[in-house]
């Protein structure tokens, strides 16, 4: 748990104590907004299936990201996917070492299109933004 959220539970089970009312009914939680880590393209988008779905790609458009640490070429490789399933490429390996590592220890890494156009060229027509979202699943 992070000091915040523990002086944050602290200071509920205080307030119910001084206040009256039980501690259990003091449960209510602030959900974190995403936090932007970085921009960056799509990398590999040429070879994967985003061509045959460009005219559909939308900014502002979600985009799930899956973690393949076993990946023959680079085992911090992050693969970038719609919400429908079409695998668009990857997260740019200079890119990728900070959310794989975030991903590896249970944080929720999330990215959405900031920009579609065929002006930015073949490789890079694509651009996302890549947030951490919410605390981490594991604990300490």
């Amino acid at each position: 748990m992070q000091r915040r959220g523990f002086i944050s539970m602290l200071g509920a089970y205080f307030g119910a104590l001084v206040f009256g009312g039980s501690v259990s009914e003091v449960k209510a939680r602030v959900v974190p907004k995403p936090v932007s880590l970085f921009q960056c393209h799509v990398a590999g988008f040429p070879y994967y299936q985003g061509p045959k779905i460009f005219s559909d790609l939308k900014s502002g458009q979600k985009l799930e990201l899956l973690r393949e640490p076993h990946n023959p070429h680079d085992n911090k490789a992050i693969a970038v996917f719609t919400s429908n399933g079409h695998k668009l490429g990857y997260v740019p390996r200079t890119h990728n070492p900070l959310p794989a590592d975030l991903m590896d220890n249970g944080h929720k890494i999330t990215a959405s299109l900031t920009a579609v156009s065929t002006d930015m060229g073949e490789y890079s027509c694509l651009e996302m933004g890549v947030f951490v979202v919410g605390e981490s699943k594991q604990t300490v």
